[in-house]
Protein backbone atom coordinates (compact mmCIF):
# COMPACT_ATOMS: atom_id res chain seq x y z
CA UNK A 1 0.00 0.00 0.00
CA UNK A 2 1.20 3.08 -1.17
CA UNK A 3 1.06 6.16 1.32
CA UNK A 4 1.78 8.63 -1.21
CA UNK A 5 -0.96 7.37 -3.93
CA UNK A 6 -3.59 10.42 -4.41
CA UNK A 7 -6.63 6.73 -3.57
CA UNK A 8 -4.90 5.84 -0.48
CA UNK A 9 -4.80 9.70 0.98
CA UNK A 10 -7.49 10.36 3.49
CA UNK A 11 -9.81 13.15 3.65
CA UNK A 12 -8.87 15.02 6.37
CA UNK A 13 -11.51 17.64 5.89
CA UNK A 14 -14.65 15.19 6.64
CA UNK A 15 -13.26 14.52 10.14
CA UNK A 16 -14.41 16.79 13.37
CA UNK A 17 -10.73 17.67 14.98
CA UNK A 18 -11.06 20.02 18.05
CA UNK A 19 -9.68 23.43 17.40
CA UNK A 20 -7.42 23.36 20.34
CA UNK A 21 -5.56 20.19 18.32
CA UNK A 22 -5.64 21.63 15.44
CA UNK A 23 -4.16 24.50 16.95
CA UNK A 24 -1.59 22.22 18.20
CA UNK A 25 -0.58 20.07 15.58
CA UNK A 26 0.07 23.50 13.69
CA UNK A 27 2.54 24.88 16.40
CA UNK A 28 4.19 21.26 16.49
CA UNK A 29 4.79 21.77 12.73
CA UNK A 30 6.11 25.03 12.98
CA UNK A 31 8.42 24.15 16.24
CA UNK A 32 9.86 20.95 13.74
CA UNK A 33 10.05 23.17 11.07
CA UNK A 34 12.13 25.92 13.05
CA UNK A 35 13.71 23.24 14.54
CA UNK A 36 14.82 21.42 11.30
CA UNK A 37 15.84 25.06 9.75
CA UNK A 38 18.29 25.55 13.13
CA UNK A 39 19.81 22.09 12.88
CA UNK A 40 19.94 22.70 8.52
CA UNK A 41 21.41 26.16 9.37
CA UNK A 42 24.06 24.52 12.02
CA UNK A 43 25.14 21.91 9.54
CA UNK A 44 25.46 24.48 7.08
CA UNK A 45 27.47 26.54 9.45
CA UNK A 46 29.62 23.57 10.73
CA UNK A 47 30.13 22.53 6.94
CA UNK A 48 31.50 26.10 6.48
CA UNK A 49 33.53 26.18 9.45
CA UNK A 50 35.18 22.78 8.40
CA UNK A 51 35.71 24.41 4.72
CA UNK A 52 37.83 27.21 5.83
CA UNK A 53 39.52 24.76 8.02
CA UNK A 54 40.38 22.77 4.92
CA UNK A 55 41.11 25.80 3.04
CA UNK A 56 43.35 26.92 5.85
CA UNK A 57 45.20 23.58 6.34
CA UNK A 58 45.90 23.63 2.52
CA UNK A 59 46.94 27.13 2.59
CA UNK A 60 49.37 26.69 5.38
CA UNK A 61 50.68 23.51 4.04
CA UNK A 62 51.44 25.32 0.62
CA UNK A 63 52.89 28.12 2.31
CA UNK A 64 55.13 25.98 4.50
CA UNK A 65 56.70 24.15 1.46
CA UNK A 66 57.31 27.80 0.08
CA UNK A 67 59.08 28.67 2.99
CA UNK A 68 60.96 25.27 3.07
CA UNK A 69 62.02 26.00 -0.13
CA UNK A 70 63.36 29.76 0.53
CA UNK A 71 65.18 28.19 3.61
CA UNK A 72 66.47 25.47 1.92
CA UNK A 73 67.80 27.82 -0.57
CA UNK A 74 68.67 30.37 2.58
CA UNK A 75 71.27 27.73 4.20
CA UNK A 76 72.24 26.83 0.27
CA UNK A 77 73.47 30.33 -0.04
CA UNK A 78 75.02 30.94 3.94
CA UNK A 79 77.11 27.46 2.91
CA UNK A 80 78.50 29.16 -0.33
CA UNK A 81 79.17 32.36 1.19
CA UNK A 82 80.68 30.41 4.77
CA UNK A 83 83.23 28.55 2.21
CA UNK A 84 83.84 31.76 0.34
CA UNK A 85 85.12 33.43 3.76
CA UNK A 86 87.01 29.76 4.67
CA UNK A 87 88.82 30.63 1.56
CA UNK A 88 89.50 34.11 2.24
CA UNK A 89 90.55 33.18 5.50
CA UNK A 90 92.99 30.72 4.27
CA UNK A 91 94.52 33.56 1.66
CA UNK A 92 94.49 35.95 4.54
CA UNK A 93 96.56 33.20 6.33
CA UNK A 94 98.73 32.80 3.40
CA UNK A 95 99.55 36.74 3.00
CA UNK A 96 100.52 36.67 7.04
CA UNK A 97 102.69 34.01 6.60
CA UNK A 98 104.59 35.29 3.72
CA UNK A 99 104.76 38.95 4.99
CA UNK A 100 106.02 37.38 8.26
CA UNK A 101 108.53 35.41 5.94
CA UNK A 102 109.50 38.69 4.77
CA UNK A 103 109.95 40.71 7.75
CA UNK A 104 112.46 37.89 9.09
CA UNK A 105 114.46 38.23 6.16
CA UNK A 106 114.37 42.30 6.55
CA UNK A 107 115.53 41.40 10.21
CA UNK A 108 118.28 39.39 9.17
CA UNK A 109 119.09 41.54 6.28
CA UNK A 110 119.65 45.45 8.73
CA UNK A 111 121.13 42.84 11.68
CA UNK A 112 123.69 41.43 9.39
CA UNK A 113 126.12 44.50 9.44
CA UNK A 114 126.48 44.45 5.77
CA UNK A 115 127.00 47.70 3.61
CA UNK A 116 123.43 49.45 2.90
CA UNK A 117 123.85 49.53 -0.62
CA UNK A 118 123.97 45.74 -0.62
CA UNK A 119 121.06 45.43 1.59
CA UNK A 120 119.20 47.67 -0.73
CA UNK A 121 120.21 45.58 -4.03
CA UNK A 122 119.13 42.29 -2.76
CA UNK A 123 115.64 43.66 -1.36
CA UNK A 124 114.79 45.05 -4.74
CA UNK A 125 116.10 41.81 -5.95
CA UNK A 126 113.48 39.89 -3.80
CA UNK A 127 111.04 42.03 -4.68
CA UNK A 128 111.38 42.06 -8.03
CA UNK A 129 111.52 38.54 -8.57
CA UNK A 130 108.13 38.24 -6.82
CA UNK A 131 105.74 39.24 -9.48
CA UNK A 132 103.25 40.11 -7.47
CA UNK A 133 104.81 42.12 -5.38
CA UNK A 134 103.33 45.62 -5.33
CA UNK A 135 106.65 47.49 -5.62
CA UNK A 136 107.67 45.63 -8.79
CA UNK A 137 104.43 47.51 -10.62
CA UNK A 138 105.69 50.65 -9.09
CA UNK A 139 109.14 50.15 -10.56
CA UNK A 140 107.98 49.09 -13.80
CA UNK A 141 106.14 51.93 -14.39
CA UNK A 142 107.99 54.34 -13.10
CA UNK A 143 111.62 52.40 -15.03
CA UNK A 144 109.28 53.77 -18.27
CA UNK A 145 108.88 56.64 -17.40
CA UNK A 146 112.50 57.16 -16.18
CA UNK A 147 113.69 55.74 -19.92
CA UNK A 148 111.19 58.12 -21.77
CA UNK A 149 113.21 60.87 -19.82
CA UNK A 150 116.15 59.38 -20.50
CA UNK A 151 116.10 59.25 -23.89
CA UNK A 152 114.37 62.64 -24.43
CA UNK A 153 117.12 64.64 -22.16
CA UNK A 154 120.24 62.49 -23.81
CA UNK A 155 118.99 62.09 -27.32
CA UNK A 156 119.89 65.76 -28.19
CA UNK A 157 123.24 65.23 -26.47
CA UNK A 158 123.97 62.15 -28.45
CA UNK A 159 123.10 63.59 -31.55
CA UNK A 160 125.57 66.81 -31.35
CA UNK A 161 128.78 64.50 -29.88
CA UNK A 162 127.76 62.26 -32.97
CA UNK A 163 127.68 65.67 -35.13
CA UNK A 164 130.88 66.66 -33.92
CA UNK A 165 132.43 63.33 -34.24
CA UNK A 166 131.72 63.39 -38.05
CA UNK A 167 132.70 67.01 -38.20
CA UNK A 168 136.03 66.52 -36.59
CA UNK A 169 136.43 63.77 -39.17
CA UNK A 170 135.66 65.75 -42.00
CA UNK A 171 132.87 63.48 -42.50
CA UNK A 172 129.63 66.22 -42.05
CA UNK A 173 130.65 69.79 -43.54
Amino acid sequence: MDLNDASNKIDVSKFQVPDYTYKLSQQVNRDMEERNRMIQEAGEQAYQRSEQFRKAAVQTAENTAEMKGQLYKVVENQNEYIDILKEQVKLQADQIENQEAVLEMLKKFFASGEDGVAVQKEIMKIMLQDEKHPIREFLTDKGGDLGVAALTNIMPIAWSAIKTYLIIHGILV
